[in-house]
């Protein structure tokens, strides 16, 4: 099911205006001001159903806001699961590829919009950190702790590994000729005896055409280009995942 339509009242630039998709992909462009944010954080909004639309009513208008959604079957846009619907945005693309840890960007973006990708290794690091305290009082726990360490290490490799092919194959058909690489450091859990135990988590550096410093090597647009990569990697895993979970 894709979007046929959307009707945008009263909402940041709009104060009545129906955008037609004609069950196409779109490209949407157009000068500083002229409403591109708008209509995404319209349908983002919508889509995502959060509760404080109002603080984006158009100033100029008394009346409420209304963002009316149509279905390519003429149906009305009720709710749309919000792990199945991916919004991506400037800050986004920026967070992805500018940060020095990769996985910080996981943890803060990915682990609730990804959870058929990321579930099982944030429930993981979850059962690490919430037992962690107790690490000294049981052999059996601490033992259980360090495989279940383990265990998120490899499944992260296992995950990374992935997205890098995927990611790799989405850029050959952007007709981009560079090649992006993880290079990952694995977690810690060390315990001592007179302060608390720590666990230090896994550590990713994205890495292009086997360079890390990106800022000073790259220009922004094989960066954003790459980091969309990455963004579209991870929803083809995503949905692969949810076919195979019989999800619609």
């Amino acid at each position: 099911m894709r979007i046929a339509s959307i009707n945008i009242k009263n909402f940041k630039f709009f104060i009545n205006e129906t955008c037609e998709f004609k069950n196409k992909n779109i490209l949407l462009y157009g000068e500083n001001g002229s409403g591109k944010s708008s209509l995404y954080y319209a349908l983002y909004r919508k889509i995502k159903n959060k509760q404080n639309i109002g603080d984006y009513k158009n100033r100029s208008s008394s009346e409420d806001i209304e963002i009316d959604i149509r279905l390519t079957d003429n149906s009305k846009f009720s709710k749309i699961t919000p792990h199945k619907s991916y919004f991506i945005n400037h800050s986004i693309l920026t967070k992805i590829i500018n940060t020095e840890d990769f996985f910080s960007s996981i943890i803060n973006i990915f682990f609730s919009n990804f959870e058929n990708v990321f579930g099982s290794i944030n429930a993981k690091m979850t059962k690490i950190t919430s037992n962690l305290k107790d690490i000294r009082e049981s052999e059996t726990l601490m033992k259980e702790i360090y495989a279940t360490r383990k265990s998120l290490d490899e499944e992260l490799k296992d995950v990374m590994e992935k997205i890098q092919i995927t990611s790799n194959e989405i850029l050959k058909k952007f007709e981009e000729n560079s090649n992006l690489s993880f290079e990952r450091i694995d977690s810690r859990v060390e315990v001592f005896e007179s302060i608390d135990p720590n666990f230090t988590q896994p550590k990713i550096n994205i890495k292009i055409d086997n360079t890390l410093n990106l800022k000073g090597n790259f220009n922004e647009a094989t960066l954003k280009l790459s980091a969309l990569a990455i963004f579209f990697a991870l929803i083809e895993m995503d949905s692969s995942q949810s076919m195979n979970q019989g999800e619609k």
